[in-house]
């Protein structure tokens, strides 16, 4: 009887009611409001508050004192606050922040650009603030701009100078202050992050004439002590069976009236390595150049000329992290070890591993190794010393400023220079006593005396005892 009256029950409830069963992919439900804003976009600022503390006060004077003319007094201010207001912008603006080019050379111009767009009705007014480094000379202000930005249009401003010294360089953050209203109003500011430029330290003019020592390539510019096809002639002999026709000397054949040939030594590529003493780091001399700014020049501009002559280049930091950078040629390879600079620094008051340097992982034992070090720390001597022990070309390259000398502190200073000065003249005599040729650092042709003293040492004949 219960079944039957609620079979009755629901089948005149889908009669009456036409009850129609939805599956739940067919039930549409309410849509979510949207979130209230927390606040408005557009606040008063401290000139608003100024111009309304006045009305206020004029209004008040009078009402209290009895003075009408004192409403003269806050009707300018009454019909400015107005006018001003009258055009109220609705939106924020937008901004963003892009550089021209993420990579520069010392000494070149760097450019970037901060783009503000207004898509409010109502004009605004962007005051633009960039912070940059002491390294980073901007050619317009202190990095504080302000443009006016109407409808529906960019505003571009161009923040650009110059770069001081290689390193990774930061342009920013970028603070952008929207203002409406004539200043009665003001947004919520838009900081813009900051964006880093690449400063490829500057390799200057570096050309040496000198050919490397013990070239073992296939294939490259530099002579070699065997014989092989090439341009330069090593002697005439008598022709072998084997000799190619071509390598006969017609003139020579004719007067001995016998068949003489001409041979060459081969042309080669070598290895370098270039090692930067890392361990100390001084302040910039009158010159302006530190410690470490000649020693990355002077790395990029011995890395540059062997790489572009078709010689494998490596460099290697002599310091805890002993960081390094395998061996190639050509343009790329100057881009990447360019690259490879920028992350040197001084890493001062660690345990270096000297038996490290001499195994063959770390400086390949064909190679010829420049080390570019200010002989400022006993463990580069010590450097020295056993790396041309092992048998290595090695040529230490002085990296000191002439003029970055010991501050003056009291009265035995100059004292103290002259026999710092003596010590270090010492040094450098103990090193080329061991066969370490040491040569101070001063651009193009610097290094050739050492080079040639490195070829002599390598291709002098060996005294048996």
């Amino acid at each position: 009887m219960a079944a039957g009256r609620r079979g009755l029950t629901m089948s005149s409830l889908s009669e009456s009611w036409d009850v129609t069963w939805l599956s739940p992919s067919h039930v549409e439900l309410p849509k979510k409001r949207p979130p209230k804003s927390s606040g408005p976009k557009w606040r008063p600022t401290r000139a608003m508050g100024r111009a309304l503390t006045v009305i206020a006060l004029s209004l008040g004077a009078a009402i209290a004192l009895g003075r009408p003319d004192f409403v003269i007094i806050a009707v300018p201010f009454v019909l400015a606050t107005v006018w001003s207001l009258a055009s109220r912008p609705r939106q924020v603006p937008t901004a963003t922040f892009e550089l021209d080019l993420d990579r520069v050379s010392e000494g070149d111009r760097f450019s970037a650009r901060v783009e503000v767009h207004n898509s409010d009705p109502a004009p605004i007014v962007s005051i633009v603030a960039a912070q940059t480094g002491r390294l980073l000379r901007l050619e317009h202000g202190a990095g504080i701009y302000v443009d006016r930005v109407g409808h529906a249009e960019t505003a571009t401003i161009v923040l650009a100078g110059t770069v001081q010294r290689w390193g990774r360089r930061s342009i920013g953050p970028v603070r952008v202050q929207p203002m409406a209203c004539d200043g009665l109003l003001r947004a919520e500011p838009l900081l813009l992050p900051a964006r880093y430029v690449k400063v490829v330290p500057s390799a200057g003019l570096f050309k040496s004439d000198r050919d490397l020592p013990r070239a073992a390539g296939m294939a490259g510019i530099h002579r070699s002590q065997r014989l092989g096809d090439s341009g330069e002639l090593a002697e005439v002999r008598q022709y072998h069976p084997g000799d190619r026709l071509r390598r006969i000397d017609w003139r020579v054949s004719a007067r001995q009236q016998s068949l003489y040939v001409n041979a060459t030594l081969s042309e080669r590529d070598a290895d370098v390595a270039i090692m930067l003493d890392v361990l100390h780091d001084t302040d910039p001399g009158p010159s302006g150049n530190s410690v470490m700014d000649t020693t990355v020049r002077a790395a990029a501009a011995i890395a540059q000329h062997y790489a572009h002559q078709g010689d494998r280049v490596s460099t290697i930091e002599f310091g805890p992290r002993m960081r390094r950078l395998r061996a190639g040629t050509g343009g790329r390879h100057v881009e990447r070890a360019l690259e490879w600079l920028l992350e040197v620094r001084v890493v001062p008051g660690a345990t270096i591993s000297v038996a490290r340097l001499v195994s063959g992982r770390a400086l390949p034992s064909a190679a010829v190794t420049f080390m570019l070090t200010p002989l400022l720390d006993d463990r580069s001597t010590e450097a020295l010393v056993t790396l041309a022990q092992s048998g290595r070309r090695l040529i230490a390259v002085d990296t000191l400023p002439p003029d970055v000398l010991p501050p003056d502190r009291d009265e035995w200073s100059n004292l103290s220079k002259r026999l710092w000065q003596v010590q270090r003249a010492n040094t450098i005599d103990r090193l080329r006593s061991h066969g370490v040729p040491v040569e101070q650092w001063h651009g193009a042709g610097s290094i050739d005396l050492a080079l040639a003293e490195v070829s002599r040492m390598t291709h002098a004949p060996r005294v048996r005892r």
